[in-house]
């Protein structure tokens, strides 16, 4: 498996022309910079060098799918567990959290509990506002 980058275009031509000009592969390696390998495949492969796909595990998100999770995610401001749930998905909810962190707008942050409001505090909270509400300081 190729380690390095393919060549440029702009590079392959300098061989094809150094190449023509009978120098070896050690000197158009050292004139254009770059290991002899890359020149020797160029040279073997002609035409079909770098046409070959790379291997590697296709992904299980597609660029769709992480679009849905961005959207559910800000729009709706479900946990990563009820997206997984929702769109039915074998990825883990940390995935999941990645997906809207990898975007520079988005950041994930976990909510921040508080207790619940109980029907006493809503009515200290109306008392307190009817109170001071036009100006009263009793």
């Amino acid at each position: 498996m190729p380690n390095g980058t393919i060549l440029t275009e702009k590079e392959r031509d300098k061989i094809d022309v150094l190449k023509e000009e009978g120098f070896s592969l050690r000197e158009i390696a050292r004139r254009i910079e770059r290991s002899r390998d890359a020149v020797t495949n160029y040279i073997r492969l002609g035409a079909q060098y770098a046409t070959k796909k790379r291997p590697g595990r296709r992904p299980r998100l597609t660029d769709r799918d992480k679009q849905h999770i961005k959207r559910l995610a800000v729009e709706s401001k479900l946990s990563s567990a009820k997206i997984k749930a929702e769109m039915n998905i074998t990825v883990t909810s940390r995935r999941i959290r990645q997906v809207p962190s990898s975007d520079a707008n988005l950041s994930y942050r976990k909510s921040v509990p508080v207790p619940r409001l109980l029907p006493r505090h809503k009515k200290a909270r109306l008392n307190f506002a009817e109170k001071f509400q036009f100006g009263d300081k009793e």
